[in-house]
């Protein structure tokens, strides 16, 4: 199943599930994560109906899919449902994937407060990686004032990287604020040259 799903020949990988003696969370998983790599979207929440319909239940891969799914989409109160459900249904606890997908979908519906209440929320607050999503989500609206609390947040995890100093320059570049996206850049390239030098 998962060699067809991976080649997207997913009929191929229908028919194998289907003829199936046992199919269990990790087969269902791997035919939903076929048909979510092609963009067949609507497929995957028909399976994951279907999924549940035989009594199996979604573990943490499955949910990470499926916030994927979401995010992709653009579907926020359908992410927000899983999310509350897998906690509340399933117990199982968020991981940092889980959050970053949420975090992401979020920033992209320009939720801000609810972004950053959730980063709070977290159990471990130094992923750079989440830090990096809210910054590019600010990039992409132009919101400066957030763009510089995430980008503190990312450097203060790791002066070095280059990501959060392009961001920002683009950031304030974007704003008309030429001279600073100058400074930020001068930093990136001060601190590449230190990495280079050791």
């Amino acid at each position: 199943v998962e060699m067809y799903a991976r080649c997207a020949s997913l009929v191929k990988a229908q028919q194998v599930f289907d003829e199936l003696p046992i199919r269990d969370v990790v087969s269902w998983t791997i035919l939903l994560a076929g048909f979510a790599h092609t963009g067949n979207d609507v497929i995957v929440i028909h399976h994951l109906e279907n999924m549940l319909r035989d009594g199996i239940e979604p573990d943490e891969v499955t949910f990470t899919l499926l916030f994927n799914v979401c995010s992709h989409s653009g579907q926020l109160d359908k992410a927000q449902l899983y999310f509350e459900t897998m906690i509340t249904y399933y117990n199982i606890i968020p991981n940092l994937e889980h959050y970053t997908c949420m975090v992401d979908l979020f920033s992209r519906a320009r939720l801000f407060d609810k972004a950053i209440v959730l980063i709070t929320s977290m159990p471990i607050h130094d992923y750079i990686h989440i830090w990096t999503v809210l910054l590019g989500a600010c990039q992409q609206c132009g919101n400066l004032e957030l763009g510089n609390y995430a980008f503190e947040h990312a450097i203060q995890l790791d002066e070095k990287y280059a990501t959060a100093y392009v961001c920002m320059s683009n950031i304030y570049a974007d704003a008309g604020m030429q001279e600073e996206a100058n400074k930020i850049e001068a930093l990136r390239l001060k601190n590449r040259a230190k990495e280079l030098s050791e």
